[in-house]
């Protein structure tokens, strides 16, 4: 799962870790954190983790540092957590997902009020905001045409009636920690937000 924002990263990370009950250190953890200020001996550990059939790990809480020159084995979704600034960031990061010959995977664009990247390249912006065809505007970046375009499959722009399950799924960790927010903040009158946290604060290598 890539986050745009080391702070958001961060809170995410610990509201799950706390919500699974996995404890500080676990040497076998279902989830772990990846970024340019994790040590090395502990990117090691995770990597190692990650492309070991037998790992533990299931999910893990990154940066776009885990984007660039690393090869995983088996991953089935990329879950972007906020937009990335680039088209290349966004296919980089989605380039993570199904890196065998015979796999598919998924790759998952979470985007709400906040969580996108300070400084979204134009693209990007219209490939959020479905200004046209979502494949063409990617593909307009690298002078390329789809032949996909007006498909049944290709996008829900041009595909109005396609639809996604995974809604439900992302938003439980906003819902809830907006739900104690605003309990929180009532008394000031404050808008409710996610652990206080400005979404400007980004990962940089």
């Amino acid at each position: 799962m890539f986050f745009n924002n080391i702070l958001t990263l961060v809170d995410a990370y610990t509201y799950v870790r706390e919500a699974i009950g996995q404890s500080v250190g676990d040497p076998n953890p279902l989830i772990s954190m990846y970024m340019s200020i994790t040590s090395s001996e502990r990117k090691a550990a995770v990597m190692e983790n990650l492309n070991n059939p037998k790992g533990s790990s299931r999910v893990v809480f990154c940066t776009s540092s885990l984007a660039v020159g690393v090869n995983m084995r088996d991953v089935k979704y990329v879950i972007h957590y906020g937009s990335p600034r680039l088209v290349q960031d966004f296919l980089q990061e989605t380039g993570r997902v199904a890196r065998e010959s015979s796999a598919h995977g998924h790759s998952i664009l979470v985007r709400f009020p906040r969580m996108n990247a300070k400084g979204l390249s134009d693209t990007m912006k219209a490939y959020v905001k479905g200004e046209e065809c979502r494949r063409l505007t990617i593909l307009k970046v690298f002078g390329s045409k789809s032949t996909q375009t007006k498909a049944p499959s290709c996008c829900d722009i041009c595909n109005p009636n396609i639809t996604y399950g995974f809604k439900s799924v992302v938003d439980a960790y906003y819902t809830d920690q907006a739900a104690d927010d605003q309990l929180s903040d009532s008394s000031s009158g404050s808008e409710p937000s996610i652990g206080g946290i400005e979404y400007n604060d980004t990962d940089s290598d």
